[in-house]
């Protein structure tokens, strides 16, 4: 089989090196809270959830607005990019005698400039025109410059709270006061509330893109505060990130803007039942979470619990080179017929059954699983077919058929009980590809295993005969 590698590939291999380091510093080094211990979950009392008044930023993240921005972005980088290189050539061999330094320094020069060049060019080509920045940001701006985000996703949590499994949580949603402003934490603690859920809209927009026709992707920041209201205490804040699928910019407005709405709503959806998850049920463990896994392990790629079939696949150099894709990806495994039997590790793991571990894991019962299931399309989660609560073992078949040839994104995890109180893990994943940072702008505490949002490049996958 012959290899086909047009002239892109290199050129696409170093524009994902600078757009994604650049991606991934636009939430800076911030990283995120571990979530509540369970025995803080049972002093929540009567919850309050309060919509902050609120103007977020509508805002436009590309790597560069016009070429000139994208030529100097991508010069810098080509500078210490050359920079590292001739640093590798001066230990590698080392010059000696009386012209070292000055070829050490000839060398450097050479690297550099050559680097900036390059990287300068391809800057530019990656930038989106200014005139296309300006009317995706008017668009934008038209959209959702009006909405009340924070009022929205209020009463998606509230709707999302009222699942079986937060039963035992007693969560309201708190109006404004007569005058317009968000009451005090004084007198909502005279109406009985205990803890106020603060819910503030941070930031909304698009992100990526490059040339002329950019496709984008929709995303949504938030914050969420929890206050004690007997002394108006800080008791926990993190903010959340929803990044949506990629799609050219003018089909997000076209047609009424149908396709920015209906992600405004997946969004909402998606926002509020992580935010539940992440305040009531998913526990911090101190247990391996399989980011640090070696080749050869099984659990080698395998955030959480680890899928057993289908086996979790990644694409070789080979297949890099012959496709045209740089870089290692996650393939879609193949599977024996229309209704396969999923089968997933169990939990707790066998290498969790430490002996330090043991006076944890005596307190767990009432082990099940859930599992979700996506169609796949553009290697995107596109939609949720399968939504499965409390099986009592690791494994799913599947009741009807599946569709022939269709690709499935798939996701499981463990629920239980820990001293009586319902727990969950997270969501388990694939931490390859790396690059799972630029797709998620804030840095989760404890690596990329404990994402509370899944990348769409990381979700195990599957395709049916």
């Amino acid at each position: 089989m012959s290899i086909r590698l047009d002239r892109n590939f290199f050129q696409r291999l170093l524009v994902r090196f600078f757009v994604g380091i650049y991606l991934a510093c636009l939430g800076g080094c911030a990283s995120t809270p571990a979530p509540l211990a369970p025995e803080h979950r049972l002093q929540l009392g009567r919850i309050g959830l309060l919509a902050l008044p609120s103007t977020p930023s509508i805002e436009f993240h590309t790597f560069a607005k016009g070429w000139a921005a994208g030529a100097a972005k991508g010069g810098a980088l080509g500078v210490a990019q050359g920079l590292v290189h001739s640093m590798t050539e001066a230990i590698q061999h080392q010059p000696t005698g009386v012209y070292a330094e000055p070829t050490i320094l000839i060398t450097t020069l050479v690297l550099t400039t050559v680097s900036s060049v390059i990287y300068g060019v391809v800057g530019g080509l990656e930038s989106v025109p200014v005139k296309t920045a300006r009317q995706i940001e008017q668009e934008l701006n038209a959209a959702l410059g009006n909405v009340n985000l924070a009022k929205d996703l209020v009463k998606a949590i509230h709707a999302a709270a009222a699942r079986p499994d937060l039963v035992r949580y007693d969560v309201s949603q708190l109006n404004e006061s007569p005058s317009g402003t968000a009451p005090t934490f004084i007198e909502l603690g005279k109406q009985g509330i205990d803890t106020v859920v603060e819910v503030q809209f941070t930031e909304a927009g698009f992100r990526g893109g490059s040339g002329g026709q950019p496709k984008v992707s929709f995303y949504m920041n938030a914050r969420i505060r929890l206050v004690a209201t007997p002394n108006g205490a800080e008791i926990y804040t993190r903010d959340f990130q929803y990044l949506g699928r990629e799609r050219p910019f003018v089909e997000w407005f076209s047609d009424g803007s149908r396709e920015l709405l209906s992600g405004f709503k997946q969004a909402m959806v998606t926002l509020a039942d992580r935010i539940v998850d992440e305040l009531f049920l998913v526990t911090e463990f101190p247990f391996d979470s399989g980011l640090w896994a070696l080749p050869g392990q099984p659990e080698f790629g395998s955030c959480w619990l680890r899928p057993i079939y289908p086996e979790l696949n990644y694409s070789s150099l080979w297949d890099a080179l012959r496709t045209n894709t740089p870089g290692t990806q996650i393939r879609y495994t193949n599977v024996d017929s229309l209704q396969p039997l999923l089968q997933w590790e169990s939990f707790p793991r066998s290498r969790d059954r430490k002996p330090e571990n043991m006076p944890l894991l005596n307190q767990i019962s009432d082990v099940s699983y859930d599992v979700k299931i996506w169609e796949a399309s553009s290697d995107y989660p596109e939609r949720l077919v399968h939504d499965i609560r409390g099986l009592d073992a690791p494994q799913l078949r599947f009741d009807l058929p599946l569709k022939p040839s269709a690709k499935y994104f798939w996701t499981f995890r463990a629920r239980y009980k820990l001293a009586g109180e319902v727990q969950l893990t997270r969501w388990a994943f694939s931490n390859i590809p790396s690059n799972a940072p630029a797709d998620y702008p804030q840095r989760p505490a404890g690596g990329a295993c404990n994402l509370d949002a899944i990348p769409s490049t990381n979700y195990y996958r599957f395709v049916t005969p």
